[in-house]
């Protein structure tokens, strides 16, 4: 019986030095070549990402270095009434670079280049001097836990790391945030994390931006590429990646001439829905056509009162899809022509949108080095109506001067089940919209047929279209109210019936076909 439970005892510890032995074997690295991170932070909207630019090895020591952004707080002539200057060579939300020495710890630095060292293969219960600040207050971090989680369905070991600012006698920080934490996977790099280039006393430089504010706090992961998983980097085919049926709903005001005799302003509200889709030969491009339906209301100084009127008209749109990504990838672009980069957020609704900055005009001084001249520039806004959004296309803009403003922006959607937003009724056109041909029988049997009836004697075409955007059957040179025969070739499901009156008004609706 006592040898039993000896057994038994030796087992238990063989089995949990093992366990031991391969959480410590895990290699928690935070960064990883040829992958792209995208994180937030708590309670905010606006996506970073970290990217690596190169790596150099130098003896045991390898250094990845980090994409640069714009260096404004070195930037000349800054809040001087002058054109500024700025260069590119600022460093990333998370510092310049990072150098993993051969006990695999991290140096890491802050704006002021001071160093940061991070331990990420540290044991559980091992603590070290992450930060030593000017006051010689120690900023210790510790290892609380290894845990093994799913994180966007990747099951990963999780490496828990708090931090604790002390001073010299083990005094805590009164006012120091004391729930600072960095999380590392060991497949997936950082989890959580803090913008380690923020990390100083906040009197040395007590504004401190690039690009953007970044403020402090917590980022946690989002999504990443190599592996794919959660959000991800936007493009031209996931923004005007749109489906039969979609409902777009915009709002948008503008007025000009304040204060004088010249003033005028111009209120609209306009709906639009997809009603074909078809991709071009060489797969470029992708075209829709839209049903829109439009109330304009129109005023200006000497007729207060507004003239309205409503439209209803079919359009058409190209979209290139061959585009490389639009993704702000942490990087500041040099050129000597003007250059759009882009600041990723998340829309309200949960999907990715990105907004594009007009960024300054190159210009060099008498020692031939560059000099960025910020001519004019728009910040960055986390307007959720502003910008282009995955799957949703053009978001809006607004701009307002001394004497003039001009906004609009996207306020409902509809696309399949997924709805955002509060939806626009415009009475007048919602009614042609609705009424504009009826279908009986619907749902309707495959080999029977179905009844069309539009609202006026014009001459119409049909077309029966499927969930992918593909023209099955169409009939056209058709007047009047027709027997339309649903083929028994096809398969059952959702289609849409479009009907498009030769003068150009677009409708359509869905047909399930059984």
């Amino acid at each position: 019986m006592f040898k039993a439970k000896r057994t038994k005892r030796l087992l238990l510890a063989l089995i949990v030095l093992a366990s031991a032995s391969a959480v410590h074997s895990q290699n928690f690295n935070p960064i990883v070549i040829g992958r792209t991170p995208f994180y937030v932070k708590d309670g905010g909207s606006q996506i970073f990402s970290i990217k690596v630019d190169s790596v150099t090895v130098e003896d045991t020591d390898t250094t990845y270095h980090l994409y640069k952004t714009w260096d404004y707080q070195n930037a000349t002539g800054y809040g001087s009434g002058e054109d500024e200057c700025v260069l590119p060579n600022g460093p990333s939300w998370i510092g310049p670079k990072a150098i993993k020495k051969s006990d695999d710890r991290y140096l890491l630095f802050n704006y002021l280049n001071d160093t940061l060292t991070l331990w990420p293969n540290a044991e559980v219960g091992t603590s070290w001097v992450f930060h030593t600040f000017s006051n010689d207050d120690y900023l210790w971090a510790t290892v609380d836990s290894v845990k093994s989680a799913e994180v966007y369905g990747v099951t990963s070991l999780l490496k828990y790391i708090s931090f604790k600012r002390t001073n010299q006698q083990g005094d805590p920080h009164p006012s120091y945030p004391n729930d600072l934490e960095v999380i590392i996977s060991d497949s997936l790099g950082f989890v959580t994390l803090f913008p380690f280039r923020n990390l100083f006393d906040q009197h040395s430089k007590p504004y401190l931006w690039g690009n953007y504010d970044i403020s402090f706090g917590s980022y946690s992961l989002i999504g990443l590429t190599n592996p794919s998983v959660g959000k991800n980097a936007i493009s031209n085919v996931s923004i005007y990646n749109f489906e039969i049926g979609d409902e777009f709903h915009y709002s948008s005001s503008s007025s000009e001439a304040w204060g004088t005799e010249y003033y005028s302003y111009e209120n609209t509200k306009q709906i639009s829905i997809v009603t074909g889709k078809e991709l071009s030969n060489n797969s470029d491009s992708i075209y829709y056509t839209w049903n829109n339906v439009k109330r304009k209301e129109v005023g200006d100084y000497a007729n207060p009162e507004p003239t309205v009127t409503y439209s209803e008209y079919a359009s058409s749109s190209q979209y290139r899809i061959a585009d490389t990504l639009y993704y702000f990838p942490e990087q500041a672009y040099v050129s000597e022509a003007e250059h759009r980069h882009y600041a990723q957020y998340t829309h309200s609704s949960g999907r990715i949108r990105i907004i594009p900055e007009l960024q300054p005009h190159i210009e060099l001084e008498e020692d031939n080095s560059p000099c960025w001249r910020i001519i004019w520039a728009v910040k960055h806004s986390s307007y959720q109506s502003h910008g282009y959004g995955e799957g949703l296309g053009y978001l809006g803009q607004q701009f307002e001067s001394d004497y003039s403003s001009s906004s609009s922006g996207l306020v409902y959607y509809k696309k399949g089940d997924e709805v955002w937003g509060n939806p626009l009724n415009i009475t007048s056109a919602q009614s042609i919209r609705s009424n504009s041909f009826t279908i009986f029988p619907n749902p309707v049997k495959r080999g029977n047929t179905i009844s069309i009836e539009p609202i006026n004697n014009r001459a119409y075409t049909i077309r029966l279209v499927n969930y992918l955007g593909v023209v099955q059957y169409s009939w056209e040179g058709l007047q009047g109210t027709q027997i339309i025969p649903i083929p028994t070739n096809i398969q059952g499901g959702l289609y849409i019936l479009q009907f498009r009156e030769n003068e150009g008004a677009y409708y359509s609706k869905k047909l399930i076909v059984q």
